[in-house]
């Protein structure tokens, strides 16, 4: 199994050297988004050849160090970044995290394509993208070709974002302030990484807001998780109506609420600022991993098995961020202030 996690360990590591590019830092691109590219590059090329013995380690990385990467994300987080964005950013980003899960859930249905795909879709956009993405693929545990659909769509709309919102509020064609314009960011970017990239072409007052608003977007990781464990169970005691009812048990995603602890106990600042900027470094690093092992088990042709479907499920939710943001930072934040 060794073999296999060095491979991805390899991948990773070319993948943080090729993110030092001021090319890929301009485009905001993290290095988990290059890993699974990377792995994509090898699953069309190489993979063919390589030793059957080495798969259990590419599977590992893809679902242990998957887990344990969510789990050290907390560590970018803290409580008293929740009370200082105050009830207008928390009321709504719940607000965007349930209607773009739910509806995007739903527009699956009536274009009659894969639940999965719709669901991990719907996540990734509703919530902090790629990282979601993981989360919920490791909590249905769904095929990694499908992981990798939902994962590419959010990178295009989320970049397509993060140039967008810059230009439209330096233009004037927002009409919001910089208070709501960081709401209005941070609650509809895809990624953290997008969150940080138009919030800086902005300015730090719109950056700070626009941040700690998309950090909460990613605390309610927690509950839809849990909620999704539960939702399984209930589909596998429908589908096993005569099977032992083992299927049926309720399987919780402990690393969701490992996730929660560890934003706890961040919130206490116990460890010196340098102490958590390297773990969080090692902490991309194994995302990065299990991004490039999902990557590595992604071909073309499980691409096209998707079809087009989940791209036009990613820009019907993109419209509803775009234009349902928008009101809700124009018209809802002034009232929460």
């Amino acid at each position: 199994m060794l073999h296999g996690v060095l491979l991805i360990g390899l991948f990773a590591c070319a993948a943080f050297y090729i993110g030092e590019a001021q090319f890929f830092k301009n485009l905001s691109l993290s290095p988990m988004i290059i890993g699974i590219v990377l792995g994509m590059l090898y699953a069309n090329s190489l993979r063919n050849h390589l030793p059957a013995t080495w798969v259990p380690g590419i599977q590992f990385c893809s679902k242990k160090l998957l887990r344990l990467g969510i789990i050290l994300y907390g560590f970018r987080l803290t409580f008293q970044d929740v009370i200082n964005v105050g009830v207008a950013g928390i009321m709504i980003d719940a607000i965007v995290v349930t209607v773009t899960i739910l509806g995007g859930i739903l527009i699956g249905r009536l274009l009659k394509m894969d639940k999965e795909i719709a669901l991990l879709t719907s996540i990734g956009s509703g919530i902090c993208g790629a990282a979601a993405v993981l989360g919920a693929e490791s909590t249905i545990q769904t095929k990694p070709y499908k992981t990798a659909v939902a994962v590419a769509t959010v990178v295009i709309f989320g970049t397509l974002s993060m140039f967008l919102y810059p230009i439209a509020y330096r233009a004037g064609i927002l009409g919001l302030t910089p208070n709501e314009m960081g709401i209005y960011a941070g609650s509809t970017l895809h990624e953290v990484a997008h969150a940080v990239g138009a919030g800086n072409a902005m300015g730090a007052e719109i950056s700070n807001v626009a941040i700690i608003v998309k950090m909460i977007r990613v605390m309610l990781l927690v509950p839809v998780l849990l909620i999704l464990g539960y939702w399984v169970a209930l589909q596998a005691r429908k589908n096993n109506a005569g099977a032992s009812a083992a299927k049926g048990k309720i399987a919780i995603p402990w690393f969701a609420l490992g996730f929660l602890a560890v934003i706890g106990f961040n919130s206490f600042n116990l460890l010196p600022a340098a102490l958590v900027d390297a773990i969080n470094y090692i902490d991309t690093f194994l995302l990065t991993m299990a991004m490039a092992a999902l990557g590595a088990e992604t071909s073309i042709d499980k691409f096209k098995k998707a079809g087009a479907k989940p791209f036009v499920l990613a820009f019907i939710i993109y419209i509803w961020l775009l234009g349902g943001g928008w009101v809700l930072a124009k018209y809802l934040a002034p009232v929460c202030l």
